[in-house]
């Protein structure tokens, strides 16, 4: 009894020190008229929602198609839900927008002060979360509560909200919502290759890897 009585007490310690970094902070809304919420965690200033503008922020429209590596393009994440892991119809932009690098390379995407976050912004998010009681679980911390494939959602402790809305393949394709969530930095690994951040379905840790120029990530973007 008495070892019981420690351990509640040692997860009520660490929920509440949890829950003491989360601060919800003011709304944004980018040049489209879209609406973010935005969430503190540790000393940064993260949006809950991935980038859902299909308009630059100096107001130039960013084309959908031709899907192409070498200039800035969009495609609305899948809804198709092929896994049913989401239990409603899910509107044309629950996931977000997903974007090629050369539209997040721009720097034409974020509202006013803020950015699309770097690599080195997701490592100090991860590091964050690791030190407040997610070790090995950083990612089960960052993920939505439902809607992962396979019962893979996390506990969303954080308010960010991460969503599996997938990726955009080679040809323009969106493609495997509810499996992965994928977002890309402006960190340019060589001619051919951007390095991207990504949390899959069936691991509780965060990925750190690359993807081709011509494949589109989701974006967001974190408070200067």
């Amino acid at each position: 009894m008495k070892i019981k009585l420690l351990l509640i007490a040692f997860t009520l310690a660490l929920l509440s020190c949890t829950k003491d970094t989360i601060q919800e902070v003011e709304k944004i809304i980018d040049i489209d008229g879209n609406i973010y919420e935005t969430v503190k965690i540790g000393e940064q200033i993260w949006m809950t929602q991935n980038l859902k503008t299909t308009t630059f922020n100096d107001g130039e429209p960013i084309k959908s198609s031709p899907w192409a590596s070498n200039e800035g393009r969009y495609q609305w994440a899948s809804t198709n839900d092929l896994n049913n892991a989401v239990d409603f119809d899910i509107p044309s932009d629950y996931y977000g927008v997903i974007y090629n690098f050369a539209a997040i390379n721009s720097g034409k995407l974020a509202p006013k002060g803020w950015r699309v976050a770097t690599l080195e912004d997701w490592k100090q998010l991860i590091s964050n979360v690791k030190e407040n009681g997610y070790a090995n679980r950083d990612a089960f911390a960052l993920k939505s509560d439902s809607g992962w494939f396979n019962n893979g959602h996390g506990d969303n402790v954080f308010g960010f909200n991460a969503l599996p809305a997938g990726y955009v393949d080679t040809f323009g394709t969106p493609k495997v919502d509810g499996i992965i969530a994928n977002w890309g930095t402006k960190n340019q690994l060589n001619q051919f290759t951007y390095e991207t951040v990504s949390l899959l379905y069936d691991t509780d840790k965060t990925f750190i890897g690359s993807s081709t120029l011509s494949f589109g990530t989701s974006v967001r973007c974190i408070k200067e």
